[in-house]
């Protein structure tokens, strides 16, 4: 009996070891690509593909979104991934950006504040406040992003991230790419 306790408490650390890993691994994926002319490593950090919170109509119906970390050995950039061209209504112009912007809600947590965006591409919008954006994001454990979607039936619409695993895939990028330009651990404290 004492011996099946024993394997019992054994098996029971085990798990414990093995599920940070296993959140990480769900809501995070780390992703290389090497630079064939320079040898350059850039990481991405991608979070689970989300849906919106409710139905867009459409032909916006399938629209999936991804929060993005892009990781060199001297920059980061954080970026939000959309798979259908996000149709934003109160985009707008800005001198200081070649490409328009939106100002829009957001959550960390139950923190709602407004930030700026830049719409870039045909699948982009980009965070122009990289460094505090980033240290909002690891310092909570999920993100809901709200975007005035012209054609989505609903007005706002709404994207939520789990941030579960952030840091430990954040680490891991700026590792490989030898990133010293940012410290991560220092951001959390």
């Amino acid at each position: 009996m004492k011996k099946q306790k024993k394997n019992l408490k054994q098996v029971f650390a085990l798990i414990l070891l093995i599920l940070p890993t296993f959140v990480f691994s769900q809501n995070w994926t780390v992703r290389e690509s090497r630079d064939e002319m320079t040898d350059e490593m850039t990481v991405y950090v991608i979070s689970t593909e989300v849906m919106p919170t409710k139905p867009m109509s459409f032909p916006y119906e399938d629209t999936k979104s991804s929060l993005c970390i892009g990781i060199t050995k001297d920059s980061i950039w954080v970026y939000f991934w959309f798979s259908s061209e996000p149709n934003i209504s109160n985009r707008k112009y800005d001198e200081n950006y070649t490409d328009p912007i939106v100002d829009t809600r957001v959550k960390f947590d139950k923190d709602i504040e407004t930030n700026r965006f830049i719409i870039t591409g045909d699948s982009f919008i980009n965070v122009p406040n990289k460094e505090y954006f980033l240290k909002r994001l690891l310092e909570s454990k999920e993100f809901l992003l709200e975007l005035e979607w012209y054609g989505s039936g609903s007005g706002s619409v709404y994207f939520r991230y789990n941030l579960e695993g952030l840091y430990e895939a954040l680490v891991e990028g700026c590792t490989k790419t030898g990133n010293t330009t940012y410290k991560v651990s220092e951001t959390v404290k």
